[in-house]
């Protein structure tokens, strides 16, 4: 049996296992159960995990910061007070989806996969 850090240590791991298989993780397929996924993953990070939260954490604000300026290029077009910034990533895929949660699930995955090979990220799995 592993440890539960060797599983959810790597966020992106975890993302692409939920993409791979939904129903073993989330009520349903959209934005609304991911983001209360990784919501409660976080919690869970934050009391049991601190060093695991971390990294994970910042992994995952470099994608949403991706994500928010692919999708409205908030930082490079908006002023500083504009209403967008208020809003998290998932009510900007809601927004970009015409509130669609099944849409939005779908386009934050599409958005994922431009994340990583703009990044270059390589992952050290071969399949998930």
């Amino acid at each position: 049996m592993h440890d539960i850090r060797e599983v959810i240590g790597d966020i992106f791991r975890l993302i692409r296992l939920i993409e791979k298989r939904p129903w073993m993780y989330l009520v349903k397929n959209d934005i609304y159960s991911l983001d209360s996924f990784l919501n409660g993953l976080f919690m869970w990070y934050f009391l049991l995990a601190p060093d695991i939260q971390e990294k994970d954490w910042n992994k995952l604000e470099d994608l949403n910061i991706y994500i928010n300026k692919k999708l409205f290029y908030i930082e490079q077009q908006n002023p500083p007070d504009n209403p967008l910034q208020q809003y998290l990533t998932h009510e900007l895929l809601l927004l970009a989806s015409d509130n669609d949660g099944e849409r939005a699930f779908n386009l934050f995955f599409e958005l994922f996969d431009e994340y990583e090979k703009e990044k270059g990220i390589m992952h050290e799995w071969d399949e998930v």
